[in-house]
């Protein structure tokens, strides 16, 4: 098999088990609460991920635990920082408003090339980019437009700053994300020497164990399907699925991997509609068609956004 072949193969691996991710944290994030399912999932993540570096790459743990000042900064405001706002909006989301939270996170690569273009010497901003962007927002604004509807329409001020929040922190993980990857492609030619997600995996978890301790929803026992979504999460999603991309980046073009990840938002978007009937509540399902529509406008704005 050629190395290109293996490429796209490891990359269609690491797309599908990132797709499942977002169902994942919601589904058992409703059985344990956002903090300790981070807390667990990232803590075995991090763990791996420093032995995966260490023994197969081998990379000094210097390498790992010892960046330079500003990328250790940007690794806490943009990298733990998306990971715990990115779970907690999903699970604090409601019914309808989870998928919608999921596709303003979703912003992200769109966001990437915007920042790029102020960031990254040799990027610009183009009509073609601004295009892309109005698609998304529009994406966006389609798949919440039910859940904002009923939110303006509320008549009590404290039921709506509830209702908002998961919104705004679903915003607020796709604006990190874009702020993550536009700065590591800004300094590319010395940051590729160090391990940012290994630490960043564990920098979140010892937060999530801090918050979860101190009284952020406390610790509550698991059974044996919490212990399973952990497991999965931390070995699939957020270990094997990086170190599967950064194989497949070694063997296929980049533009070949731009195109299969532009399929991520519709592929998360049905597997959060199959989670959907599991998860507790009576609160009704999301608008099927007007998100499914919104999913695929995203996916547009992804291609028409890319170099």
């Amino acid at each position: 098999m050629s190395k290109n072949k293996q490429g796209i193969i490891m990359a269609a691996v690491a797309l599908l088990l990132w797709s499942t991710s977002a169902a994942t944290t919601v589904f058992t994030g409703d059985r344990i609460g956002a903090w300790q399912f981070l807390a667990l999932a990232a803590l075995i993540a991090g763990t791996l991920q420093v032995a995966a570096c260490s023994i197969h790459l081998k990379m000094p743990l210097k390498k790992i635990f010892v960046p330079p000042p500003k990328l250790l900064v940007l690794i806490l405001l943009t990298f733990v920082l998306y990971m715990l706002v990115y779970s907690q909006g999903l699970v604090l989301a409601t019914k309808p408003q989870k998928v919608g939270v999921n596709l303003l996170n979703f912003l992200w690569p769109t966001l990437t090339v915007v920042f790029a273009a102020f960031l990254v010497p040799g990027s610009k901003m183009s009509s073609r980019l601004i295009i892309a962007l109005i698609v998304a927002f529009t994406g966006v604004l389609l798949a919440n437009f039910q859940g904002l509807h009923e939110l303006v329409t509320k008549p009590n001020l404290d039921q709506q700053a509830l209702s908002l929040l998961p919104y705004l922190l679903g915003l607020l993980a796709g604006i990190m994300w874009g702020a993550y990857s536009a700065f590591l492609a800004r300094w590319k030619d010395w940051a590729g020497q160090y391990a940012t997600s290994p630490l960043g995996f564990l920098l979140t978890s010892a937060i999530a164990f801090a918050i979860c301790l101190s009284g952020g929803g406390g610790w509550k026992p698991m059974d044996s399907t919490a212990w399973l979504g952990v497991l999965y999460m931390a070995v699939g999603p957020q270990a094997v699925a990086y170190l599967l991309w950064e194989l497949a980046l070694n063997r296929t073009s980049a533009r070949t991997l731009g195109l299969m990840a532009s399929a991520l938002t519709v592929v998360s978007t049905l597997w959060l509609f199959a989670i959907t009937p599991l998860l507790s509540g009576t609160a009704a399902a999301p608008n099927y068609l007007y998100t499914i529509c919104a999913a695929i406008l995203i996916t547009v704005a992804i291609i028409l956004g890319r170099e």
